[in-house]
């Protein structure tokens, strides 16, 4: 059933936070000062999470004197029956509580408002959409979306709409590609070269011009993930490849690694970094969900 509202509500949800907007519709663009972000303890009862979700929802809303349904579009990790609204998330430390519960229902229940009203899409495909909509990516056609982080997450956008790739547990090397692209791989392969514990990518990124082994790394990174995207991209038509996530941010540092692989594919690929940042997964929630809802 299509919103009555000019207005929608685009959720991030994370491991650890919780990001709630404001979207116009029309415009496809964040209603200013409507940005809300939490910190989560994702191990709390299904009951307690639902109610924190709310509160930073609620906030998002009250932007604007909207007395009229708004649909909320939500970015969810996987895995997740997005259709139905129901969480398989096991074994993650994160969300146990909601295994095999309807968290649509719970939600449409804390909101006061109809399940229908709202929609849940992995969070891969939500950023895609995302840069599709209003990104890096507008107006193009075919494109494959990456999120490098604490997982590999991964997307596909074609016929109008992003949906999750799901190739995280593809064969890759010696395991799967997850194992050698996601920050777990990152400080254990630094610790690894230089003897000693390291935090986070950041903290390798820091360190990368004064340390060898920070160097070495990123440059292993780049050459496994261009081996990678080389290896997704075969036989397909793609016009872009889109990277977001923490380790995104780095991709100069990789950059060379990854090209020195590609670089005898012609035509080349073309590879950018997201423009829209946390933003993305918001708009493309909200894009998603406008799509789904107006069936």
């Amino acid at each position: 059933m299509k919103s009555k509202s000019k207005y929608a509500c685009g959720v991030d949800i994370g491991g650890s936070h919780v990001t709630a907007a404001l979207i116009e519709i029309a415009s496809n663009s964040i209603v200013k000062g409507s940005v809300n972000r939490s910190r989560i303890d994702a191990s709390k009862t299904a009951d307690e999470i639902v109610k924190d979700w709310t509160l930073i929802i609620k906030q998002a809303l009250s932007a604007v004197d909207e007395k009229k349904s708004v649909n909320v579009g939500i970015a969810m990790p996987g895995p997740f029956d997005y259709e139905a609204g129901i969480s398989y998330i096991k074994g993650q430390h994160k969300y146990e509580a909601f295994y095999n519960v309807n968290v649509k229902d719970l939600l449409a229940e804390a909101l006061k408002q109809p399940a229908h009203t709202i929609t849940f899409a992995n969070d891969a495909a939500c950023f895609l959409q995302g840069e599709v909509a209003g990104g890096i990516a507008m107006g193009l056609e075919n494109v494959l979306g990456f999120t490098l982080g604490t997982g590999l997450g991964s997307a596909w956008f074609n016929n109008g709409i992003a949906e999750d790739a799901d190739l995280w547990h593809s064969p890759f090397l010696n395991g799967i590609a997850e194992d050698y692209l996601s920050t777990r791989w990152f400080v254990n392969r630094y610790s690894e070269l230089a003897g000693k514990p390291i935090a986070d990518v950041k903290e390798i990124a820091e360190i990368y011009l004064f340390d060898e082994n920070a160097r070495i790394v990123f440059d292993e990174f780049g050459i496994s993930f261009g081996t990678f995207i080389r290896k997704t991209m075969a036989n397909e038509d793609i016009d872009m490849v889109v990277l977001g996530g923490n380790i995104a941010q780095a991709l100069p540092l990789f950059k060379n690694g990854m090209d020195m692989v590609l670089s005898d594919i012609l035509p080349a690929p073309v590879i950018q970094q997201s423009v829209l940042g946390e933003h993305a997964a918001l708009l493309g929630a909200v894009s998603i969900n406008t799509l789904i809802t107006a069936l």
